[in-house]
């Protein structure tokens, strides 16, 4: 098969975001700071933080950006049962298996 069969496709990038912007992890923190009713002050910089943050609120920020890239991660590794099996279905039905 030549490029040239494939040559009107688009590449569609599955994940076009990898990994969200500031802009993004500073509203999950937001939503979820004003959820949890966390106050003001520095005691969740140990718990939440990596010990660099100034305040509950950064540390909420450092907390969701490291469960954000952690979940996605997640969720790439956990859809590879499913990929493994499409791609299979795919090659048999190309190969005239099925």
């Amino acid at each position: 098969m030549t490029g040239s069969a494939h040559a009107g496709r688009r590449r569609v990038d599955p994940f076009p975001q990898k990994h969200p912007d500031s802009h993004q992890i500073e509203h999950l923190a937001a939503c979820l700071e004003s959820a949890f009713r966390i106050p003001a002050g520095d005691h969740l910089v140990g718990v939440l933080g990596d010990g660099s943050e100034t305040s509950n609120s950064e540390a909420l920020r450092t907390w969701v950006s490291r469960e954000v890239h952690r979940i996605q991660r997640e969720a790439v590794n956990g859809c590879m049962p499913q990929l493994a099996d499409q791609l299979h279905r795919r090659m048999c039905r190309w190969d005239g298996l099925v």
